[in-house]
């Protein structure tokens, strides 16, 4: 038979493996439910930088369609604000920027409750946040929402922050382009609905001219 002190040896090294036992869940499952936040945090971060992306390409979209070609002049077809927030009746912020506003809405972040959406916009370049960048209009848009936490409200943090930032800018862009001339002057038609003509290298309609700056080639 097992002595006294054999029994008692014995209960105190259960006790002790039941402690470690009990402290290596509690530390499971706090880095479950880490992982379970940071995770839903991290897919709402991406569904706030698509609807910010989506918004900034709308307000400039929107601008480009009323005024057409630059140069863009605040107040004239395009909106110019320092960083302000939509309003959630969408009733301050008028023209091109109202389009950034309901975009990022009908992506699920409406302005009010846990969401902040702001939107800058101005002709001055570069754009703030896109440097080295000549642009002739730039419009940013930041989508800001707390998520409730699961867990980590445990250990005193109920809500974190997510946050995602596009700028999206309508710029003079120059492209190298070549031009290449197949209907030659005095090649034979071939065909009697050949554009521009027979004996016609090149022909201009109006008073318009061509640049090609990678140079031209007439076959």
């Amino acid at each position: 038979m097992r002595s006294h002190a054999e029994k008692q040896s014995r209960l105190k090294r259960s006790g002790q493996a039941l402690l470690m036992v009990t402290f290596a869940l509690i530390m499971m499952c706090g880095v479950m439910g880490l992982a379970v936040d940071l995770g839903w945090s991290y897919f709402v971060k991406k569904e706030a930088q698509a609807a910010a992306d989506g918004a900034a390409l709308a307000a400039v979209a929107k601008a480009q369609s009323q005024v057409g070609n630059p140069p863009y002049t605040c107040g004239t077809g395009v909106q110019c604000t320092a960083m302000v927030p939509c309003p959630s009746n969408g009733s301050t912020l008028t023209g091109n920027l109202q389009s950034a506003c309901v975009y990022a809405a009908l992506n699920g972040f409406p302005e009010g409750g846990n969401v902040d959406v702001e939107v800058q916009a101005d002709v001055t370049t570069p754009a703030p946040t896109v440097p080295n960048v000549a642009v002739s209009y730039w419009v940013t848009v930041r989508v800001i929402q707390k998520v409730p936490q699961l867990f980590s409200a445990v250990l005193g943090f109920p809500s974190g922050t997510v946050s995602a930032r596009a700028t999206a800018a309508l710029t003079n862009v120059i492209f190298n382009a070549s031009l290449d001339l197949l209907n030659r002057e005095n090649d034979p038609s071939g065909t009697t609905n050949t554009a521009p003509g027979t004996g016609v290298d090149l022909n201009i309609q109006g008073s318009g001219i061509v640049e090609a700056p990678g140079g031209m080639l007439v076959a």
